[in-house]
């Protein structure tokens, strides 16, 4: 077995343990219940990125990476001590609203991406830790460079970890598909059929209405709400007229932004966003429109 074979089997085993660690659990509803603060809205809007239509914290999380890389570039070369610490105190200031996007997304998962979520916040606050350590001793002792004092080799101990914790956000979005639109060069239904008027609707209340069985949108008995087209959640609008595609077995619609959720009729939906390699459809909004979701789990 070659080199890299081994490697990738070791961190197979690896990711796999965490995602199986129930230990994480408590700790999990422990740190859901402070995320659960964050107020639903304007300001949870703007941490998951509604607005750009993609999550936030990828974007954010470039800004401590670069400072941080910056610093070591320095104090390889010797050069600017006081500049590499000035970057160091940047890294961890901007690293404040980039967790604040990472813990929207995460209160948003369960189970396995729960877990491997907790495991990555966990490295950062270590690594994040060690470098806060770098910077006070810069300041104490900045040193001439070269790591020629503590706070440079702290800085690089730090990254290292913070390094391990950024391959687990990657696992996270690339090998779990969190904040990916799974269903990107899926073509969504261009014909759509009237399913309820707007006085039929009650607020806060899904209603179930029977459409045309030509083809059904649902995905088992468990589907359930889902992102938008974008990958960032639906807003929060009335409709006037709440429409479905052409062809829905049955679509159960709410007002006010609240999800619609398709599934057979005989069965209700489960709460909460699931992926589902079929489309699931939404009404709300004054112009309804097709929302995407990933693989059945």
């Amino acid at each position: 077995m070659s080199l890299s074979a081994r490697l990738a089997r070791l961190v197979g085993r690896s990711t796999t343990a965490v995602e199986r660690a129930a230990v994480l659990d408590a700790p999990s509803e422990a740190l859901d219940q402070v995320a659960s603060r964050i107020p639903v809205g304007p300001v949870k809007d703007v941490l998951s990125g509604v607005a750009l239509g993609h999550p936030l914290h990828p974007v954010l999380v470039t800004v401590p990476i670069g400072a941080f890389t910056s610093a070591l570039v320095l104090d390889v070369t010797g050069r600017e001590q006081s500049a590499a610490r000035t970057l160091v105190g940047l890294g961890l200031l901007s690293s404040v609203p980039t967790a604040l996007a990472g813990l929207t997304d995460w209160s948003d998962t369960r189970g396995a991406e729960r877990r491997v979520g907790l495991a990555h916040l966990a490295l950062n606050v270590v690594g994040l830790g060690v470098i806060g350590a770098s910077w006070l001793s810069r300041r104490r002792d900045p040193g001439t460079g070269r790591f020629d004092a503590h706070g440079p080799w702290l800085t690089l101990t730090g990254f290292g970890i913070v390094g391990a914790s950024a391959w687990l956000g990657g696992h996270l979005a690339y090998a779990m598909g969190v904040g990916v639109d799974t269903t990107a060069f899926q073509r969504p239904p261009t014909e759509w059929a009237d399913a309820v008027d707007d006085a039929d609707l009650v607020e806060g209340q899904p209603v179930a209405v029977p459409s045309r069985p030509r083809r059904s949108s649902s995905c088992g008995p468990e589907a359930a709400s889902t992102p938008s087209p974008t990958g960032a959640p639906t807003g929060a609008a009335r409709s006037t007229r709440a429409r479905s595609p052409t062809g829905a077995s049955n679509v159960r619609g709410t007002r006010a932004g609240s999800p619609s959720r398709t599934a057979p009729s005989s069965r209700a939906p489960l709460p909460g966003p699931r992926r589902c390699s079929r489309p699931a459809w939404s009404t709300a909004g004054s112009r309804s429109a097709a929302t995407r979701s990933g693989p059945c789990g």
